[in-house]
């Protein structure tokens, strides 16, 4: 079940492809981003800021970052709710055009089955990036509601037993009393 996130799917994606992925809302806000190969030195808003100052009205282009070229494809994910952008950057001969869509699809498909409100900038999305190790999402999102969460130590998650509120409201107080 932790392991059913985009941030996975963008990883399996990322060594299947060899490219580095990043994944946006439309604003270019970066929800979750990949390098490839994992171990290279990966900043996921200036490789967009680069891409984009250098960018055309095509899917694809090259664009270069630290003194390398990159092929950059740009693909809009429009069937989620808000619609994101996955761009793929990969070093030497772009990807087939066939095997970004694929991609495209795969990250849709995820998104929709596991993350139906990945780019939606609530709590609850924080507490889920938390749980769910996505830390990309996490620091965006602890930006957004001015929260330190190198700072948390301890986190309690707490769910209804079949739904009984009540016996719910007694367990903590008495956990809160404690």
């Amino acid at each position: 079940e932790y392991q059913r996130s985009i941030d996975t799917v963008l990883k399996m994606l990322s060594d299947q492809i060899h490219a580095s992925a990043v994944l946006t809302d439309r604003s270019g806000r970066v929800l979750n981003a990949v390098a490839w190969p994992r171990t290279q030195d990966f900043e996921p808003e200036l490789l967009i800021g680069n891409a984009l100052s250098q960018s055309t009205k095509e899917e694809t282009w090259e664009c270069t970052v630290h003194d390398r070229q990159m092929k950059v494809t740009r693909m809009l994910i429009d069937e989620c709710r808000p619609p994101m952008l996955l761009y793929l950057f990969k070093e030497g001969e772009p990807l087939p055009e066939n095997v970004a869509r694929q991609c495209c699809e795969i990250v849709r498909l995820a998104a929709n089955l596991w993350s139906k409100d990945h780019a939606q900038v609530v709590i609850s999305e924080l507490v889920r990036a938390i749980l769910k190790d996505e830390p990309i999402k996490m620091r965006r999102l602890a930006d957004i509601f001015h929260i330190d969460v190198a700072s948390i130590h301890t986190m309690w998650v707490v769910r209804f037993v079949d739904g009984n509120r009540e016996e719910f409201l007694q367990c903590s107080v008495h956990c809160a009393k404690t």
